[in-house]
């Protein structure tokens, strides 16, 4: 209380008061002192700031969006509602994965992991998660997609063959997969397959779980990122 009383901030509501800590507004009930809302405030931030924290926001809490006050309010939020020039408009259902799942992606598009040009289905994972091998090719683990998260979960599991969803990267739309087949992912055996280990206290087993879904999508895929094709371009130039 003794910093909420030293940097007090006007309230919106008589039923509530506001204090300042460091760079966070904090809402608080005044008959009880419960917290309500703890926001920051950026009134000066560039487009790609904007999207990035948008990307990480959703990587880790899903759909953007909370009622308050009888409005729905969203991470991103402007003078006419929700700021949709942080992602293309599309019909499509979404999955959301961040730019290393992107370019992972991408490396397969170019040719970069042949044999290997797409997602691997459940039997070819299967097959690879089995021998180590892939079209006769030493290949260590399957290359499969599983997005982290509720509502990719919630994409996942309702997801019909045919359907096309759309890859969302920093509230970005890069790019689609047509659905083949969903497949639930034997998680510890896949970070064992590619750390040796499923000890949960080493620090990159925690990143990769948090980034680790429980379910993988195989289809053909189109993506709108050119940033692993202007490299191999440039590496093809140089030899």
């Amino acid at each position: 209380m003794k910093t909420a009383a030293a940097n007090p901030v006007d309230a919106a509501s008589p039923d509530t008061f506001k204090f300042k800590d460091k760079t966070l507004y904090v809402v608080a009930q005044k008959t009880s002192n419960r917290v309500l809302v703890i926001y920051e405030q950026i009134k000066k931030a560039s487009q790609q700031k904007i999207q990035d924290l948008i990307g990480d926001l959703y990587m880790e809490f899903d759909d953007p969006t909370v009622l308050a006050h009888d409005k729905v309010v969203y991470w991103a939020y402007g003078k006419k509602g929700k700021n949709m020039e942080l992602q293309k408009r599309s019909n499509n259902r979404q999955l959301f994965i961040d730019k290393q799942a992107l370019a992972t992606l991408s490396f397969a598009k170019e040719g970069i992991l042949a044999p290997v040009t797409g997602l691997m289905g459940k039997e070819e994972a299967k097959e690879v998660d089995k021998t180590g091998y892939y079209k006769g090719v030493p290949f260590p683990f399957p290359f499969i997609i599983a997005p982290f998260g509720k509502k990719n979960a919630n994409v996942l599991t309702t997801a019909i063959q045919g359907e096309t969803l759309d890859f969302v990267v920093d509230g970005e739309i890069k790019g689609h997969i047509v659905v083949d087949e969903v497949f639930k992912v034997d998680k510890k055996r896949r970070i064992e397959q590619i750390f040796g280990t499923y000890d949960t206290s080493n620090p990159d087993v925690q990143l990769f779980l948090k980034r680790l879904g429980d379910y993988a999508v195989s289809g053909e895929y189109e993506l709108d990122f050119d940033d692993i094709k202007i490299i191999k371009k440039k590496i093809f130039l140089m030899e």
